[in-house]
């Protein structure tokens, strides 16, 4: 076994005191001797070879010592067909007499005390599961609150405090939602790096569009150009610098339930140095950036609108670009 198993199976037993055991004698005469019980071997003379359904029935601190099981004469003994031999045998017609068999312990009691463990276990997991919904609920409730909150600020007092929180988490007033169509550019990063791929990240519970993969992107600025929106919002939120941006596609995006209507202008840019990789995101906004397949993306329920859209239209060979 390695050596962190090793160590990992020790600490579990609470047996530090067995780590001067060398690994082949901590299997074979110590961890097999310490949870099975003599009637489980098939030669209970020398502890060795269990029957085939052996059930470990000693654990953790309830485990014999290892001076209870002092190594005993060797002796010739057929079990099931393994035999077990010594140089220092008695004469054969010398019988010796069967090994008397300590009586198992009662299976029954072992199984019900897992059983009880296994429903134990479960019924913890399913209230930290429970204590974990309830988290991210008020989580979510306390940032819509929030937001809420600063929308009702005179304008003076929104720009105070939006350039306050800015180092932690990315607020921008009605950018998800309004009553007018927005203009979005979205970025396609490519490299000769990654052939064929391209550039996700996992927005996070603190951004609009949470736990969904979107391409690196902003709305368009008053009078800005695509071009110029490209490499600005690749720059802002990987750090890398885009070479070469050109249109590949415009999508347009509704979702009248969620009050979302965006024009997506999606931009592909090649990165100017091949090998720079994005730097470490905002984590208020995007877990990481990593590169995909074009033709190997996540599945449409993970992909955000304007990305799925983009992606059933199933016209774009990003390797054209290259």
């Amino acid at each position: 076994m390695a050596l962190i198993t090793r160590n990992q199976w020790l600490a579990n037993c609470d047996r530090q005191d067995l780590k001067g055991h060398s690994e082949k004698s901590l299997y074979t005469k110590v961890m097999c001797q310490l949870h099975f019980h003599d009637s489980q071997f098939m030669n209970a003379h020398t502890y060795q070879r269990l029957i085939w359904n052996a059930v470990p029935t000693l654990f953790g601190k309830d485990v014999r010592r290892l001076e209870d099981f002092e190594p005993k004469e060797a002796a010739v003994r057929v079990d099931h067909a393994y035999t077990v031999s010594s140089p220092e045998l008695p004469p054969a017609s010398v019988a010796l007499p069967p090994a008397p068999l300590a009586p198992a312990p009662p299976l029954a009691d072992s199984l019900r005390h897992y059983v009880a463990l296994c429903a134990e276990l479960k019924s913890q997991l399913a209230e930290k599961d429970r204590q974990l919904k309830a988290l991210e609920k008020c989580s979510d409730g306390i940032v819509d609150g929030v937001i809420r909150q600063v929308k009702i600020l005179p304008p003076e007092k929104q720009q105070q405090l939006v350039s306050a929180l800015s180092p932690f988490v990315k607020l921008n007033q009605d950018e998800g939602t309004s009553k007018e169509p927005k203009v979005r550019v979205e970025v396609l990063l490519i490299s000769r790096k990654h052939p064929g791929h391209t550039l996700l990240g996992l927005r996070t519970r603190c951004s609009w569009a949470r736990g969904l993969y979107m391409v690196p992107g902003d709305f368009l600025h008053f009078g800005e150009s695509w071009e110029a929106a490209a490499v600005r919002a690749a720059k802002e939120e990987t750090g890398l610098d885009l070479v070469e941006p050109r249109v590949c596609s415009v999508v347009e995006t509704v979702r009248a339930s969620e009050g979302y209507h965006w024009i997506n202008i999606f931009m592909v840019g090649k990165l100017a140095d091949p090998e720079s990789e994005p730097a470490a995101p905002n984590e208020a906004v995007c877990t990481g950036w990593h590169w995909f397949a074009w033709d190997a993306l996540p599945g449409e329920e993970l992909l955000f609108w304007s990305l799925r859209d983009l992606r059933r239209e199933n016209v774009l060979d990003l390797t054209a670009f290259q």
